[in-house]
C-alpha cells in the first residue's frame, strides 16, 4: 500500500492537487484565481488524506477525489457541475497518463518497485514533482490559448 504521510501530504499531495485544481479551473475556461485555486488544492488533499485513511479498496479513492473535485470545483468556481466533473475526469486521467510515463522509468533506472520508492519519503516527493510541473503547465497553456480565443470568464 502507498503511505500518505503528512510529510508526503505538504510537500507531493498539496502540490499535486493544486496543479490538478489549476487545470480544472483552465479546462472550464476561468480565469486561474490562485485564491479560489488554492482553496480547492487545500479541500481536496485533506479530503483525499481522510479517504486514504478509511478502510476501503484502494482505488476507490481515485473514484471518490474524482467525485470530491467535482464538487469542490463547482462550489468554489461556481460553473456547470457536468463541466467539472469532466474536467475533473480529464485532470485524473492525465495524472495518472504523467505518473506512468514519468515514474516508470525513474523506478526502472533505479531498479526499484513503487513499494521500495514509497519507502524513502525524498525520493517520492521528487518522483511527483514531475507530474505537478506537466499538470501546472497544462493548465498554463490551457488558460494561454483559453485567453487568446476570448474563451476566459472571471468567475
Amino acid at each position: 500500500m502507498i503511505k500518505f504521510d503528512l510529510t508526503n501530504l505538504f510537500f507531493q499531495g498539496l502540490p499535486e492537487t493544486i496543479a490538478i485544481a489549476a487545470l480544472v479551473c483552465a479546462l472550464i475556461g476561468q480565469r486561474l484565481d490562485w485564491k479560489k485555486i488554492f482553496a480547492v488544492g487545500v479541500l481536496q488533499v485533506l479530503t483525499i488524506y481522510l479517504i486514504r485513511l478509511l478502510p476501503i479498496t484502494f482505488g476507490i479513492h481515485t473514484f471518490l477525489g474524482i467525485f470530491t473535485l467535482a464538487i469542490y470545483s463547482h462550489l468554489i468556481y461556481k460553473h456547470n457541475l457536468l463541466n467539472t466533473i469532466i474536467s475533473s475526469i480529464v485532470c485524473i486521467v492525465l495524472l495518472m497518463l504523467l505518473e506512468n510515463l514519468i515514474q516508470q522509468p525513474i523506478l526502472l533506472a533505479l531498479d526499484l518497485t513503487m513499494e521500495e520508492a514509497n519507502k524513502n519519503d525524498l525520493l517520492w516527493i521528487l518522483m511527483g514533482w514531475p507530474q505537478v510541473i506537466g499538470l501546472l503547465a497544462a493548465a498554463l497553456l490551457t488558460n494561454r490559448y483559453n485567453l487568446r480565443k476570448g474563451r476566459v470568464v472571471n468567475g
